[in-house]
């Protein structure tokens, strides 16, 4: 008897074992779709983040940011990103940037370009991986010449200045 009992606990632990194990899995599926579900509505949020905050347009506009290169799912090479006279735009991870990265080499807020006296120029705001103009670390508030590249993580920027904006007497 005392057998008979010992087997039907043995099933029984076996049945639960498994029940546990068919759990988790079920559980590790539904977090993988989860989480790519979770990404793509991140990265909508984040185009929606962008276009709100940067002029996609040339009117009014006098240079802007061209995505050279970029590991960044939110980033797409070729991307445009108008810059606005007068206005700044900060660069970074967090939601409130103008320009919103998912770069893991990216701070919260990263950089930012604005425009002082006609002229654009580059700081970055203490990130601890730092901002680069033309592969040269950056430590303070520098001038932006047409043609630089600002490497952030893997995300390379060209500043774009157009020329008739630069000649004298405009």
């Amino acid at each position: 008897m005392l057998d008979f009992i010992l087997s039907i606990f043995r099933y029984l632990f076996l049945l639960l074992l498994y029940f546990f194990i068919f759990q988790l899995i079920k559980l590790m599926l539904r977090d993988l779709h989860g989480f790519s579900s979770r990404e793509s509505r991140y990265q909508h949020e984040i185009l929606e983040k962008t276009s709100e905050n940067v002029n996609f347009s040339k009117e009014d506009n006098n240079a802007a940011l061209l995505v050279q290169s970029s590991d960044d799912s939110g980033i797409i090479q070729g991307s445009v990103f108008y810059l606005n006279s007068g206005k700044s735009i900060s660069i970074g991870r967090g939601t409130h940037n103008s320009i919103v990265l998912t770069d893991p080499f990216s701070s919260l807020d990263h950089c930012r370009v604005y425009e002082q006296d006609g002229q654009y120029r580059l700081m970055d705001n203490g990130s601890k991986n730092g901002t680069f103009l033309n592969n040269v670390r950056i430590d303070k508030p520098i001038l932006l010449t047409d043609g630089d590249i600002i490497r952030i993580g893997s995300v390379n920027l060209q500043f774009v200045r157009w020329a008739y904006e630069m000649e004298p007497g405009n």
